[in-house]
């Protein structure tokens, strides 16, 4: 079976120092132009929360509650 080339990837890599800091990803696929620059490091995904989220989604009520995904201050140290 012969691919189409319809499907869209993620491409993402990291920025040298002389660029800044951070990495930049592009969402490749026909007639769908998209770039992402991310200026902070990845965070770990808590697994919790997404089975929480998960779990939302299959309620069927069309909300899900993303506050607990909001970056969370380190604790200040002395």
């Amino acid at each position: 079976m012969a691919h189409d080339g319809g499907e869209g990837f993620l491409l993402t890599w990291r920025l040298s120092p002389d660029e800044g800091s951070g990495r930049i990803s592009l969402w490749c696929a026909p007639g769908i132009p998209l770039a992402f620059r991310y200026d902070e490091p990845v965070r770990a995904i808590d697994p919790s929360v997404v089975r929480a989220l998960v779990t939302a989604s299959y309620e069927g009520s069309g909300h899900l509650d993303v506050t607990a995904l909001a970056p969370v201050s380190p604790p200040a140290t002395t």
